[in-house]
């Protein structure tokens, strides 16, 4: 339960519970971009002509053999689409990281909390103080720009791949 909720133990021996941690947010995420990636290899997978199958299997191959050297090869483009856009995805994910992740305070270790730029973004734009929100305009501005980059370069990436993928395996 404390490591669910996100608790830590600072260097003075203070323990921090509900503050959030890096190792819960990146589960968290995870388990949040694996339907992804398992609709993408399905429909990979489903996209293989029944003909290529049953030929594989007609000449005596084994159905472990055929999901190796014909089905998976079919279906890599998918595949690493799907894992790429997973990536995206979890790139730009704000809430999980907003309410998991916490302020990021306490320094950098695995089970403290962390920050992120979306964080960033929402902390600077409600913060109390208004000469705050004047100070930091600027970082709000930069962590809204690198999550768009992160986001759009997951996605480019994504689709260049599939397509030298598709170039490589499908002739």
């Amino acid at each position: 339960a404390p490591l669910l909720c996100g608790s830590f133990v600072s260097e003075e021996g203070t323990r921090h519970i509900g503050d959030g941690s890096f190792l819960v947010a990146s589960v968290v995420i995870s388990l949040l971009v694996i339907p992804l990636i398992a609709r993408a290899t399905e429909e990979g997978c489903r996209s293989l002509p029944v003909e290529l199958r049953e030929g594989s299997l007609a000449l005596g191959a084994s159905e472990d053999y055929t999901l190796r050297r014909v089905v998976i090869p079919w279906a890599l483009p998918n595949i690493i689409t799907g894992v790429l856009l997973g990536c995206a995805e979890a790139a730009g994910t704000v809430v999980v990281i907003m309410f998991m992740a916490g302020r990021g305070e306490a320094g950098v270790g695995l089970f403290r909390e962390v920050t992120s730029l979306a964080y960033i973004i929402v902390d600077i734009r409600y913060a109390a103080a208004e000469s705050f929100q004047k100070l930091m305009k600027h970082y709000q501005y930069t962590a809204a720009l690198l999550l768009l980059a992160i986001t759009m370069g997951l996605s480019t990436a994504a689709l260049v791949l599939q397509r030298i993928a598709l170039r490589c395996y499908r002739g």
